[in-house]
């Protein structure tokens, strides 16, 4: 059999050896080509195999963690929405707080400003009261005066005292040297008064607009301002808000003059006051009159409002009426004497 396989027909022909190392080379080529390719082809079935694996076991996975991450968000959103409506009722307790004391200061404001309408009410009444009073004694007197004038007059059939004339035009004078003083610290209440209120009202103003103000600037501060927010605050607590001018303010004009003397009513309601003053002076060696002190003002009180200049009523019109009456009287007494003589 060996001998039957070992024929010359199976046997390469000699001197061809180099020709079959050629084709054996390309065989084991081909092989190796072939080898590669397989393993190449095993090797990508697989790799999509373990892939197609991975996909199917990390889908699962990952719709898991999906939804885990929307509960986690839905929970902060819900934490958050909770602490803001928090704060939200926070602020809305502390804005009625805040409206509630408003109201209350208000409501006290108003209660002490109907207060002291009544006091003040009620200090013009007794004022008014004190002056008819002083007008009705006044009246009271100037009749009497009258009366005594009168039977002075029938009694002695004679000329009328110079003197008593004198002394009852200082008394008449003296008293409304008095009652202008009243009437006088009257205006000067009532414009204090009234500065008062207009001073208070101001600064009512300026606490209203300070607290808008400051409302405004905490709306829109941020919750945790920063250098910036701290330095346009700080700019705008250091700016005056705008000051506009009080129409029911009162305003005194200051006058130049430091040593300003009081006017005396005496003298402008009577031009004659000065040579009555002066005859009293020179007839005081002779007769006792009654001396009045007419009361000065304080300089602080006199700068506040002018002096009061009272119209001159009937008492003053009646004595120089009597006084002029016994003038003629007397005149006609001397010119009756001449005749009879």
């Amino acid at each position: 059999m060996a001998k039957s396989v070992l024929s010359s027909d199976s046997l390469p022909k000699a001197g061809r050896v180099n020709e079959v190392c050629r084709e054996w080379l390309v065989h084991e080529d081909g092989a190796l080509a072939y080898r590669l390719q397989d393993e190449e082809i095993k090797e990508h079935y697989t790799g999509n195999k373990v892939r197609n694996a991975q996909v199917r076991e990390d889908l699962p996975r990952a719709r898991v963690e999906q939804q885990l991450e929307e509960l986690r968000y839905h929970s902060l959103v819900q934490q958050q929405e909770e602490r803001d409506a928090m704060v939200a009722r926070q602020v809305a307790l502390n804005l009625e707080r805040e409206e509630r004391v408003k109201e209350r200061e208000l409501q006290e404001r108003m209660r002490l400003q109907l207060r002291l309408d009544d006091e003040a009410a009620q200090v013009e009444a007794e004022l008014e009261m004190q002056r008819r009073l002083q007008e009705e004694k006044d009246q009271e007197l100037a009749r009497q005066l009258q009366e005594e004038e009168e039977r002075s007059v029938d009694a002695n059939d004679g000329p009328m005292d110079d003197q008593l004339i004198l002394d009852q035009k200082l008394a008449m004078e003296a008293q409304d040297a008095e009652l202008a003083r009243m009437l006088q610290d009257k205006e000067r209440a009532k414009a204090r008064r009234a500065r008062e209120r207009a001073r208070q009202k101001k600064l009512e103003r300026q606490q209203q607009q300070q607290q808008q103000l400051e409302g405004q600037t905490e709306l829109e501060r941020p919750q945790r301002p920063d250098k910036l927010d701290l330095k346009v605050s700080y700019d705008r607590k250091s700016r005056n808000p705008p000051q506009f001018p009080d129409p029911e303010e009162i305003q005194v004009l200051e006058d130049p003059e430091d040593n300003r003397e009081a006017p005396n009513v005496a003298t402008i309601i009577d031009p004659t006051y000065g040579g009555h003053r002066s005859t009293t002076s020179s007839s005081s060696s002779n007769t006792v009159s009654p001396s009045y002190v007419l009361p000065t003002p304080p300089q602080e009180l006199m700068e506040d409002a002018p002096c009061y200049m009272p119209i001159q009523g009937q008492r003053r019109m009646q004595a120089q009426s009597r006084s002029l009456s016994h003038e003629e009287k007397h005149k006609r007494r001397v010119k009756d004497g001449c005749k009879h003589q």
